[in-house]
């Protein structure tokens, strides 16, 4: 019961915050206009990178530790010393990067943004409340940080035309974020000492690093094939383009959400057939089916209404973004896909090639971004996406025999080409 209201809360959170988000993100849009929504997209996302350095891939080694370990009050410290030393060396990596992009410089006011990178040791109290299986806490301070800041930017909006300002807010909902987490943890759960720096040992500390290794390599990787996009739209053309794509990748993530939410509900079923090789066959193959129709279908529907979807939602001045949009929405059909191979994967204890496949994609990606993004401008940094998503999704598949099984899973699924029975 406890673990099922657990999950509630996660994903009550995740549905405000995309709403929220969302609606907020496309009145910022609107307001800001292609040039200035481009220049703040550019920097959150490079900050994206940074803040994946910062985090180090701990959490899945913290909350375990947190789980299994008496020492509570150590593993808190020790990893709260590394996330701020890490933070720091970030901050600094952040402010010498900046000053190679002239382009989307604005006065150095993206500075302010390495206080997020401070700000953002809170995970450590987000990692503990899940390690308590307690994320309603997680759930309530994120949601109403996010509601406070899109008032904020709502006020701006109606009566300030400084885009400093949106960088600032960025800032205030960090730092909101960490006082709250702080308030419910000293609250409800007075007997652990989040801050005992007399527990602080090196050893830990070092320990957790090593353990940390794989899961940050993979957060890098995915992220990597996943935002390099506007990050090199950024680097070779002028702001106004990535306001158009941002818009683009906007519209397109929204959609992420239902095949991601179809893959989490039947996933537990995946696992219990998985021992009764023609049940799971049947239900997997099921899956990329719904899967790849119910996103085409999707995709298509985009594609007829894209103009009049952009000039409602983002307003005239977007309305370059619907060309963008009718190429990029297609990912979202293979976004799907890939999820769930990599649950096929995860299954059949082959979790390696998850990594793999995250660094191969961004390798290609950032390839494809290069020579296409300098030969057809921004529309170069859509095709890539595509592109690099086809071949992870249907080409990586053909490069070990222990993977081949899947592809010819995934290909039949699309059109019922063979019996189940034959798929093993």
């Amino acid at each position: 019961m406890k673990e099922i209201s657990n999950f509630a809360w996660l994903s009550g959170d995740k549905l405000i915050k995309l709403v929220l988000g969302l609606i907020v993100g496309i009145w910022v849009a609107r307001y800001l206009e292609p040039v200035n929504f481009g220049i703040l997209t550019f920097w959150l996302t490079l900050l994206g990178f940074f803040e994946v350095f910062a985090s180090f891939g701990t959490q899945n080694v913290v909350v375990k530790k947190l789980v299994e370990e008496n020492n509570k009050d150590q593993i808190l410290i020790g990893a709260l010393v590394l996330r701020l030393i890490l933070s720091f060396i970030a901050a600094i990596a952040f402010c010498i990067t900046s000053l190679f992009f002239n382009s989307m410089d604005i006065g150095n006011t993206q500075l302010f943004l390495v206080f997020i990178l401070f700000f953002r040791f809170s995970e450590i109290f987000k990692y503990f409340f899940e390690s308590a299986v307690q994320s309603k806490y997680t759930a309530w301070s994120e949601s109403i940080a996010l509601t406070i800041s899109g008032c904020l930017k709502i006020i701006l909006i109606l009566l300030s035309e400084n885009l400093d300002l949106f960088f600032i807010v960025a800032v205030f909902e960090a730092g909101l974020i960490l006082i709250l987490f702080v308030y419910f943890a000293k609250k409800n759960f007075p007997e652990t000492k989040f801050l005992n720096f007399k527990k602080f040992r090196l050893k830990q500390t070092y320990h957790l690093v090593k353990e940390s290794v794989p899961f940050f390599l993979a957060s890098l990787t995915v992220l990597l094939y996943m935002k390099i996009d506007q990050i090199m739209v950024g680097i070779f053309l002028d702001p106004i383009e990535l306001g158009y794509y941002a818009v683009a990748v906007k519209i397109t993530e929204v959609w992420y959400f239902v095949p991601l939410a179809l893959i989490s509900s039947f996933f537990p079923r995946l696992i219990k057939s998985f021992l009764e090789i023609d049940a799971f066959n049947k239900l997997i193959s099921n899956l990329f089916f719904s899967l790849f129709w119910i996103s085409m279908l999707a995709s298509v529907l985009t594609l007829l209404l894209s103009e009049k979807l952009i000039v409602l939602l983002f307003g005239k001045p977007y309305l370059s973004s619907a060309g963008l949009l009718n190429l990029y929405i297609f990912s979202g059909v293979l976004v799907g896909l890939s999820t769930l191979s990599d649950r096929w994967y995860q299954l059949n204890n082959l979790s390696d090639f998850i990594f793999y496949k995250s660094l191969w994609g961004a390798l290609i990606n950032i390839a494809l971004n290069y020579f296409l993004i300098k030969l057809f401008g921004v529309w170069g940094a859509a095709i890539s996406t595509v592109l690099t998503l086809f071949i992870l999704v249907y080409i990586f598949d053909l490069f070990s025999k222990k993977t081949r099984p899947l592809l010819l899973l995934k290909v039949n699924s699309l059109f019922r080409l063979y019996d189940f029975k034959k798929i093993s």
